[in-house]
């Protein structure tokens, strides 16, 4: 049970720390651009405050170390005794990626970058410690590694010296919280002296105690030199969830005040005098009558005006502490991604159950009709609950995009300090929500896009300037919901994509037929093709050819479409178009023959039934329909399928026009049976991929529809 216990912990804090580690970097960047904001410079000593809580906790010993190292480093900044500059965000950046190694060695995913966590240890610590009279060494400059000595404060001048009485109460839940209580004791034990009395009266008799539950509380008296904002940062998180108090004292309460314990058994303080013998130091333990672990914290009752609890002493009110607003508890649980997916799932399942059910109702009105408009009534209202439900299942999956977007954030930043462009990265829309899965397979597609608009898309200063540009380039990523799509935007204000060029190359790579004319949409969308690129050179970041073929691979996989516009000397924009979730999408049901397919929404224009003298042939293009001044290809889906339709006549058929890269086509039918919700079931796991199909869902009468893939069935026409 042990052993399942600490596991179970371990998991968690890794879980944690790996958030902690995403906002750690966001707030590294936007202090570069807001060095004095405060929010920012609290978060940021927050996160890495609860990374090293946590890795005591689950006895990371050297991850503990080095945030404690980072931590301190963190107090000079925050206390006004350093600047962010350059230098000193590149190493709290550097720091990033120590956290990660060690989270990586623990999840067992590789080796300890130890080489990478010397080095940044050795630049901490060139910051250097603070000296007696609390200066540090001028930012870069080394100074001599000697860890300074906790101060005998009982050498020091009396006058010097400042008493504060703290009453520290965790939630019961801290320990799976990851959250080590002895940090905290063991952080102010650095600060002076102290004198602590552990409550015990709560600790349960052995079978019943539960190693998951925290019991103990602690009253403490420290005598420091410090001021009381030194501990207010040590105890800053207890604090604001009142999980602490902290009362000076100037002198020993023997003259003044003596502490007593109160009905409850709390610690309280009163007015009036107390025997002279009784000092701090030599405080009894009061009789503990110990509410439960997970009982409101430090809410102790005042049964006299004399007596006043910590909460008021501490903020110098004389009304008890009941008046005080108590802070809500946390309603949020972790859950693991798998369980949500099966979930996910099971709603599909509910959703293709709900379709059968409409099925039954037709032969039910046959039937009776009385009945029919009962069971129609109880069939709307399923399906009311049924697409609550669904919608629900997809909200909790939504995460904010900008997670996603904050490491490329991070790559431009590693870029331009050590290059000689000049870039100024521009994030809109971080807020804007999205599936969890769709953000993971996201961020591979959009590094590529980012290191070409760096390395071949913003040029270097002095050619800007001959442009009439700003030295700095700008890199824009910005994301919003449109239609009930998430569209996601990479813009440059750089050289732009010479289409004339990429003509030429893929002409010389054989990558055109011979007298195919394309459009300028489709030119720009030939830089996907494998091994294709326009770049003179070949760096470390971009320029062989195969990232952009990545990249429409990476879109392709996530049902998603990619639009290009560019413009030479002006800039390009990299437009991709995704679902909100890949386990339900919206489709139109059409039928060829005695087959039903399946077309997601998201490609689809509009549908219309061609007139006579609509349908033309036009050489080296085939068969087009004749739309609005447009000729637009048709293409015969049942050939493509291999299937047999009933008409062969387009005429007498439909067509749905569908848009791909900018251009639209005609896809042939015989008829549009319904639009609706439809669940994806893979192919790969029991079939081969076929080209054209992107899965298969079940409809309501239990027969399977595929799902057609409509830049699939495209490519097989420019194929054929």
């Amino acid at each position: 049970m042990q052993d399942n216990f600490e596991n179970m912990a371990l998991e968690l804090f890794l879980q944690e720390t790996e958030e902690s580690i995403q906002s750690i970097e966001k707030d590294i960047l936007a202090l570069e651009a807001s060095p004095k904001d405060s929010a920012l410079i609290d978060s940021l000593f927050r996160h890495v405050h609860t990374v090293k809580g946590g890795a005591g906790m689950v006895m990371l010993t050297e991850l503990y170390a080095y945030a404690h190292q980072l931590e301190n480093l963190l107090s000079k900044f925050r206390g006004g005794k350093m600047e962010m500059k350059a230098s000193f965000a590149s190493l709290l950046l550097e720091s990033i990626d120590c956290m990660e190694s060690f989270v990586r060695e623990a999840k067992g995913e590789g080796a300890l970058d130890q080489a990478l966590i010397d080095r940044s240890r050795e630049r901490i610590r060139q910051y250097g410690p603070a000296d007696e009279s609390g200066e540090i060494a001028p930012e870069g400059e080394p100074v001599e590694a000697s860890k300074p000595e906790t101060p005998d404060v009982t050498a020091q001048d009396d006058a010097a010296l400042e008493s504060y009485f703290i009453h520290l109460k965790y939630p019961g839940d801290t320990f799976e919280k990851g959250v080590d209580p002895l940090s905290i004791l063991k952080d102010l034990s650095e600060l002076g002296s102290m004198a602590v009395i552990p409550h015990t009266g709560a600790v349960p008799v052995l079978s019943e105690l539960d190693a998951r539950k925290l019991y103990l509380w602690w009253t403490i008296k420290l005598t420091t030199r410090h001021p009381e904002s030194k501990i207010k940062e040590v105890l800053m998180f207890l604090l604001e969830e009142e999980h602490a108090r902290i009362r000076p004292v100037s002198k020993p309460p023997s003259e003044s005040e003596e502490i007593r314990t109160n009905a409850a058994g709390e610690t309280t303080f009163s007015t009036t005098a107390a025997p002279a013998a009784q000092t701090a130091e030599t405080i009894a333990p009061p009789v503990e009558k110990e509410t439960p672990p997970d009982s409101p914290p430090l809410e102790p009752e005042v049964s006299a005006k004399t007596v006043t609890s910590f909460a008021d002493v501490g903020q110098g009110k004389g009304e008890a502490a009941a008046d005080a607003p108590k802070p809500k508890a946390s309603s949020s649980i972790r859950v693991d991604i798998l369980k949500l997916d099966k979930l996910q799932n099971l709603v599909g399942e509910v959703v293709i159950n709900q379709s059968r059910l409409i099925q039954v109702k037709d032969r039910i009105e046959e039937l009776s009709e009385s009945v029919g408009e009962f069971f129609l009534q109880i069939l709307d209202d399923n399906e009311r609950i049924v697409r609550e439900l669904q919608e629900e299942i997809m909200n909790v999956r939504m995460v904010p995009i900008g997670n996603t977007f904050t490491p490329l954030q991070r790559m431009v930043r590693d870029f331009t300090t050590a290059g000689q462009k000049k870039i100024h990265f521009r994030i809109m829309g971080e807020e804007t929500e999205i599936d969890k899965t769709i953000t993971e397979q996201l961020s591979g597609p959009l590094k590529h896009l980012i290191r070409n608009a760096m390395d071949h898309g913003i040029e270097v200063p002095e050619v800007r300037k001959q442009l009439g540009k700003p030295e700095a380039g700008t890199i824009a990523l910005k994301a919003y919901h449109q239609e009930g799509f998430v569209v996601v935007e990479v813009q440059d204000d750089g050289s732009g994509i010479n289409a004339e060029k990429v003509l030429a190359i893929a002409s010389e790579k054989g990558l055109l037929k011979e007298g195919e004319a394309l459009s300028e949409q489709e030119i720009l969308h030939l830089i996907f093709n494998p091994g294709l690129s326009t770049a003179e050179t070949v760096t470390d970041v971009s320029g062989r050819g195969v990232g952009m073929d990545a990249v429409k691979q990476g879109i392709d996989a996530l049902r998603g479409t990619i639009r290009i516009i560019s413009r030479v000397n002006r800039g390009t924009t990299f437009q991709i178009k995704l679902p909100l979730t890949l386990a339900i999408i919206e489709g139109m049901l059409v039928r060829i023959g005695i087959h039903t397919f399946t077309i997601p929404l998201l490609s689809i224009v509009e549908s219309l039934k061609p007139g006579n003298g609509q349908v033309k042939t036009i050489q080296q293009e085939g068969e087009v329909v004749e739309m609005r001044g447009d000729y637009l290809p048709l293409l015969r889906l049942h050939k493509i399928l291999q299937v047999k339709p009933d008409y062969e006549d387009p005429s007498q058929a439909l067509v749905i026009i569908v848009e791909h890269v900018g251009r639209r086509y005609c896809l042939l039918v015989d008829d549009v049976i319904d639009q609706q919700q439809v669940v994806i079931k893979s192919l790969e796991e029991n079939f081969i991929q076929l080209p054209g199909l992107a899965g298969a869902t079940i409809l309501g009468d239990g027969r399977i529809s595929l799902i057609l893939d409509v830049p699939g069935i495209i490519q097989q026409k420019h194929l054929s």
